[in-house]
């Protein structure tokens, strides 16, 4: 399997079709939680803030419900990968609020036929400055929020690098819509057996020519700035629970591997509407949070997560192992790391010392399913079989 799978345009995996809703900055209300959690037993929140349904074959009707929930678009659903913080609006600490933004990116990119050329890992990502950012993980182009002479700008990053350009928020989508339209001239033009990567036309060309081209299609002058480093490293699944900037709360909901049952699903959909504000948040680290909680309720939530065998502990060492679905759903694994993943979760859960390492397996040297670097990452060699990589991140 090496094509990028979408709800329209499922691709067929070891364990059947294997279909992605690209849920834009992960947010999700309880109608669209509903319709999802009747598809399938099993869902998987990816490392983009997405959704994957395994082995299940979704029907044209089901399909076009979705499309009317607003979770698709039959042409240019591959250019919904948009990655926000989920505590994005409700973080005291942020110094920006970017959800405008990206209701205005995804609104401009769907009516935009001709930016159906670029690759559907074509990601864009929003960090308003909240303590729980998405800056570690990789994305094409990034608007990172940072205040400078008193004022909110905006600086974007090209695949991990500083441009060194920062912009004001109104200048946001003109200058985003720039460059991926120079892109995805390039994939027309480059087109071969497989889309080029947006760092593909950068290794061509360079970041310079890159910036030139881009920069005869705006009619503004981009401020430039010294560079800032761009923090590589993600923090730990965001679990547990965390203070909104309004005096109610947030809660981090651990998903093992990324995964939870159809009835999971439901049951936190439930929690959202009864106690919440009618929403969850889906999030890179591949699990979910619940906002809006009175404090009144947080002992109720507790409870109905314990119900549903879900857990909100940050020290659970379940939190911070990652892996690729394995020789379960992929001929290229040599392992089923899945499988592989739950027994060392069992062997390590009661060792502290290991509280801080995050790991990562991976069935095969292309490292799928992980998008930013962990303190261990295996990859198998066999079956049961690991060669490990060692990082030193902190």
């Amino acid at each position: 399997m090496s094509a990028c799978p979408g709800l329209f345009a499922p691709v067929v995996a070891k364990d059947g079709n294997l279909s992605r809703l690209r849920i834009p900055g992960g947010r999700l209300n309880v109608s669209q939680i509903q319709v999802i959690a009747q598809l399938t037993g099993q869902i998987q929140i990816t490392n983009r803030a997405n959704l994957q349904i395994r082995g299940q074959e979704i029907s044209w009707t089901r399909q076009q419900h979705l499309q009317e929930l607003g979770l698709a678009h039959p042409q240019l659903d591959h250019l919904r990968n948009l990655m926000v913080s989920p505590m994005a609006g409700l973080d005291p600490q942020a110094i920006f609020d970017p959800w405008a933004l990206v209701l205005a990116w995804q609104d401009f990119t769907q009516a935009q036929p001709e930016l159906a050329q670029v690759s559907p890992k074509f990601s864009v990502g929003f960090d308003g400055g909240e303590q729980m950012a998405i800056t570690g993980f990789t994305n094409d182009l990034l608007l990172s929020a940072e205040i400078l002479h008193r004022q909110v700008y905006l600086r974007l990053y090209i695949c991990g690098v500083d441009g060194e350009i920062v912009i004001l928020p109104s200048q946001a989508i003109a200058t985003l819509a720039a460059f991926t339209q120079v892109y995805g001239e390039y994939c027309q033009a480059h087109r071969s057996h497989k889309t080029p990567r947006l760092r593909d036309l950068i290794d061509h060309w360079g970041l310079g020519k890159y910036l030139g081209k881009v920069n005869q299609r705006l009619d503004l002058e981009w401020a430039a700035a010294k560079r800032q480093p761009l923090a590589l490293i993600p923090g730990p699944q965001p679990v547990g629970i965390y203070v909104q900037k309004d005096g109610n709360y947030a809660i981090g909901v651990g998903a093992t591997l990324g995964n939870l049952s159809g009835s999971q699903f439901l049951g936190i959909g439930a929690i959202a509407a009864t106690y919440g504000t009618g929403e969850i948040r889906l999030t890179p680290w591949q699990n979910l949070l619940v906002p809006g909680l009175g404090e009144e309720n947080l002992p109720l939530v507790q409870q109905e997560l314990a119900r549903l065998e879900l857990s909100y502990d940050p020290q659970a060492i379940a939190h911070r192992i990652s892996a690729c679905v394995g020789s379960q759903g992929c001929s290229a694994a040599l392992s089923d790391t899945w499988a592989d993943a739950q027994l060392l979760i069992k062997n390590l859960e009661d060792q502290s010392s290991f509280r801080d390492l995050t790991i990562h397996l991976s069935g095969c040297h292309k490292l799928c399913g992980r998008n930013s670097p962990k303190h261990l990452t295996l990859v198998a060699t066999g079956q049961g079989q690991y060669q490990a990589e060692l990082n030193q991140l902190d």
